[in-house]
């Protein structure tokens, strides 16, 4: 009888133990997760300027008022502002869903996500429905207690277009200069990679920000945040992929971006509620809300840092940049050193004979392995009938690729070997020498995370060609290629040959010239390394089997044994599934002038085997096509869009100019619209329209509006010319849907989607008189 209540006792204890290890913050996933099914199921696709961004926006709002948030409102904008100079660019409607809790001090930590989506198919789960739950509920459990510093919560607009919303931020809101603290939440899907993101080209976030997200996720008992230093040093180099936190490192204020694992399908309907693992809200919400109880009290005094990560482990080791140019420094050294050292061993006289362009014969054997590597995936590609039969894992395809080299580079050496190379050492690393010294000039461009590669590969190959042993030096040749490498098979090398093979190939051409792009590239970062190799292997002093491995039938066998086999693995996978499709894409023009619809079919993958239903006929698609244009078909007048332009009047004594008022009426709202003017000979050298963003390049003025503005868009044009001349205007406006009904039924599962195209255009002839534009009634 008395056993019971300490059996509850216990079991209560115990709840209470689990309930504390399970929540080690107030952050609550259950809520979060309702946000998060709230803003990708309920609201839906939320591309920059649609009604469901507003919608979206709207909601935070609503959110933060409800919780209790000191102030709480949209901070909008009408002109999405470049990524830097906030100079006009695309009309649309677009804001920043703005919560503030306000502290004891004027101190402020912004915590951010962006609440669009990439397009009006994608629901935007994962990109970046996910941050915006893990903010908004943050917001819920901050609002519950006081702080020191001032709480800014941010749900940016038009992120998917180009940091739209963010850059807008920075340079519009008040009280920015008070801001000493930016965490940003993009993508918070599963509890596999968490990516930190803190990188600007040539500096970075400080060092005490790095470190203190680490600690507190250590704290916290998580794994998996991983920085993956090959990827970002390319991405950082060619200003690739970023987030929100960028425009406030860029204002030299302390930022940090948490990212889930890239490699989920993003950007594409499967980036959907159905598909998210929910695990990933928690682990991110904990992290941030750590760190800002970490920095409640104040942040250090440095607002930047200029070094290298390199994660060993689990731990960040933050290599400063003076550093790395001391290594490209050495590794000059050390190169010029080895020349003169290798050139006192050579063995061939001035004035004698000897082999011709050496260092050519092997640029051009290197560059014929590194092209059958690539061509490995054409031959999988003719056995599976796939033009991307990687998709599905293209790791796997990486084996492929380097057994394919490796094999073509044995057939290399034994051609090589009939080819008369120099056995000179000092000729080929010489030129060796010389390509890494390039790669270094050229690569120093990308900055200090970039140069360092082709640094470490000069030290390497330099410290090579002093040993005495061939085998180390075999070896000490391959550890320095190993860095390169990765910039060629990089740690998120899925997500970008799944980036590569979105891109619907127009014609055989663009195959062959992607190849060559991939081949040269290759080609660029390997090719020291095959010189200095080359030089080890052709030295009169290799005497052991490395020499002759190159005719040796076994290894040939073996290599291709392991070949074939491995091919065959991979062409009995799965490519294409209902998480990871292929893209088809149904696009319809219609010239309102010629009242004439053009069908045109695009997929990212062979449509072979597909049934095309148009005009009450079924075509199947025989051949490895990925475009298929069908029968044009006559049209009425399109009840989809309608222009009405004013009669255009001469404005100016002292140049060609014109004003004239247009407007455009839509049946629906359009995804995007487009008004371009373009000169048949001059060139326009100012346009104004009013209040709207009008853009001038190349001598032609474009208006561009995204995403579904209004149904009625009307707006003046002043237009100025270099001479008189006739001027073609050109209303397009693209909508989401068919003109004429298509359906496109494929063995291969793919997402459809559908757009048309309607064009309106009319001729004007601009003079030189003055009168300002005139509306039309």
């Amino acid at each position: 009888m008395h056993t019971l209540p300490r059996t509850l006792l216990l079991i209560l204890i115990f709840s209470i133990t689990v309930h504390g290890q399970a929540r080690q913050t107030p952050f609550d996933p259950d809520s979060s997760a309702n946000q998060l099914r709230t803003l990708c199921e309920d609201i839906g696709p939320r591309p920059m300027g649609s009604p469901g961004e507003q919608r979206a926006l709207q909601h935070a709002v609503n959110c933060f008022k409800a919780w209790g948030l000191d102030d709480a409102f949209v901070l909008p904008f009408s002109i999405a502002p470049s990524d830097r100079s906030g100079q006009p660019g695309v009309n649309t409607r677009s804001g920043t869903a703005v919560g503030v809790k306000k502290g004891t001090t004027g101190r402020i930590i912004v915590i951010g996500a962006h609440i669009d989506s990439a397009g009006p198919e994608i629901p935007g789960a994962n990109d970046d429905g996910s941050g915006s739950a893990v903010v908004l509920e943050l917001a819920r459990v901050i609002a519950e207690r006081s702080w020191e510093s001032t709480i800014v919560f941010c749900l940016f607009g038009g992120e998917e277009s180009g940091l739209k919303g963010s850059y807008h931020f920075v340079q519009n809101f008040p009280l920015i200069d008070s801001v000493a603290l930016m965490l940003q939440v993009d993508m918070a899907n599963g509890v596999d990679w968490l990516l930190p993101m803190y990188d600007l080209k040539r500096s970075s976030a400080p060092e005490w920000l790095v470190n203190a997200a680490y600690e507190e996720f250590h704290r916290l008992e998580y794994k998996g945040l991983y920085y993956p230093t090959h990827f970002y040093a390319l991405n950082s180099a060619i200003g690739g992929a970023s987030s929100d936190h960028q425009p406030f490192l860029e204002r030299n204020i302390p930022a940090i971006d948490f990212t889930t694992d890239v490699s989920d399908p993003i950007h594409t309907p499967q980036d959907s509620w159905t598909w998210f693992e929910l695990g990933g809200l928690e682990r991110s919400g904990d992290l941030v809300y750590r760190l800002v109880e970490r920095f409640d009290r104040g942040v250090p005094d440095t607002r930047s840092g200029a070094f290298l990560t390199l994660q060993l482990g689990s731990s960040p080791w933050l290599i400063p940049t003076w550093s790395i140019w001391g290594i490209v420094a050495l590794s000059v050294i050390l190169g010029v050193w080895s020349v003169v050292q290798v050139r006192r061993g050579r063995t061939e006289v001035f004035g004698q004979p000897r082999p011709r362009i050496p260092g050519l014969k092997v640029a051009a054997l290197t560059f014929g392995a590194v092209l059958c590597g690539w061509l490995t995936e054409d031959v999988m590609s003719l056995i599976t009938g796939l033009r991307s039969p990687w998709y599905g894992e293209p790791v796997n395809y990486v084996g492929i690729g380097l057994l394919g080299f490796i094999f073509a580079s044995i057939g290399a050496g034994i051609l090589g070997r009939r080819m008369n190379l120099s056995r000179d050492p000092y000729r080929y690393f010489l030129r060796s020498a010389i390509w890494f010294g390039a790669l270094i000039a050229v690569m120093s461009l990308g900055g200090p995370r970039l140069v360092v590669y082709p640094a470490l590969g000069l030290i390497a190959c330099s410290i090579a060609v002093s040993l005495r042993s061939p085998l180390y030096q075999v070896a000490m040749v391959t550890a320095g290629a190993y860095p390169t490498a990765r910039l060629i098979f990089p740690e998120v090398y899925e997500f970008i040959a799944r980036l590569i093979a979105s891109i619907p190939a127009e014609s055989g051409i663009m195959n062959i010239l992607l190849l060559a792009v991939l081949s040269l590239y290759v080609w660029l970062l390997i090719m020291p390394f095959a010189l200095c190799l080359t030089g080890i292997v052709r030295s009169p002093r290799t005497s052991w089997p490395v020499s002759v491995s190159f005719s040796n039938n076994a290894v040939v066998a073996g290599c291709a044994l392991i070949l074939v086999v491995t091919a065959g693995y991979n062409a009995v996978q799965t490519t294409y599934s209902e998480f990871r499709p292929c893209h088809v894409e149904i696009v319809q023009e219609f010239d309102s002038n010629a009242d004439t619809v053009r069908t045109v079919v695009k997929s990212t993958e062979y449509l072979t085997g597909a049934t095309i239903r148009y005009q009450e006929r079924d075509t199947v698609v025989t051949g490895h096509e990925t475009i298929v244009h069908l029968p044009p078909r006559r049209m009425s007048r399109s009840t989809w869009m309608t222009v009405e332009g004013s009669v255009p009047s001469a404005i100016g004594d002292t140049g060609a100019s014109i004003g004239t008022f247009v407007n455009v009426h839509m049946a629906e709202r359009p995804y995007i619209l487009n008004v371009t003017y373009t000169p048949k000979h001059a060139s326009i050298v100012s346009a104004d329209a009013g209040p709207l963003a009008v853009g001038l390049k190349d001598g032609v003025a474009r208006l561009r509006w995204y995403s579904f503005p209004d149904t009625l868009i009307a707006f003046p044009v002043a237009l100025r010319l270099s001479r008189a001349d006739t001027v073609t205007e050109i209303v397009e406006a693209t909508f989401v849907g068919q003109a004429t009904p298509v359906s496109v039924a494929s063995p291969v599962p793919g997402n459809v989607d559908s757009r048309t195209i309607v064009r309106s255009r009319r001729t004007i002839a601009v003079g030189r008189d003055i009168r300002p534009p005139q509306e039309s009634e």
